[in-house]
C-alpha cells in the first residue's frame, strides 16, 4: 500500500483530487483526515494497559479516553480495518467481559460502564465496516 506524501500537495502543481506518492504514482487523497497508524496503535496500547491487574487509576482514565478515541476512529472504514488487523477485536471482547465483572466501588462501576459503552460502540462500528464484517464472518 503506497503512503501519501502530504507535503507534496500543492494546489498549483496538482489537481485537488490527486496527490503524488513517494513512488511517483498518482492516488486519490483520503476523503477524511489522515490519522497516523502510530497514533492508533498508541491508543490501543492505552486500552491494553486497562486489562492488566496492576493498572493504576490514571491508567484507567487514560484507557477510557483512549477507548473514546478508538470509538470515534472506528467509524472510518480504513481505520476500523487497521485496528481489526492489529488485534482490536479480542482486546475489546476482553474489556467487555471485564466491564461486566462485579465491581466494588462506585468509581469502578462508573468507569466500567463508560468502558462498556465505548467498547460496544466500537464493536458496532467494526461490524459496520464491510471488510471487517467479511473478516469476522470468515
Amino acid at each position: 500500500r503506497a503512503t501519501t506524501n502530504i507535503a507534496s500537495r500543492s494546489p498549483s502543481a496538482h489537481s485537488a483530487a490527486q496527490v503524488h506518492t513517494q513512488q511517483g504514482v498518482m492516488i486519490q487523497p483520503p476523503s477524511g483526515p489522515v490519522v497516523e497508524p502510530t497514533f492508533i496503535l498508541c491508543q490501543m496500547r492505552a486500552l491494553l494497559s486497562h486489562t492488566t491487574a496492576t493498572a493504576s487509576a490514571s491508567a484507567g482514565g487514560d484507557a477510557c479516553a483512549a477507548a473514546s478515541v478508538i470509538w470515534d476512529l472506528s467509524a472510518n472504514d480504513e481505520a476500523a480495518e487497521f485496528m481489526f488487523a492489529h488485534g482490536l477485536l479480542p482486546l475489546l471482547l476482553h474489556l467487555v467481559e471485564a466491564s461486566l465483572a462485579p465491581q466494588s466501588e462506585a468509581s469502578e462501576i462508573a468507569a466500567s460502564e463508560r468502558m462498556l459503552e465505548t467498547c460496544l460502540g466500537t464493536l458496532a462500528n467494526l461490524a459496520a465496516a464491510p471488510a471487517v464484517c467479511d473478516a469476522i464472518e470468515a
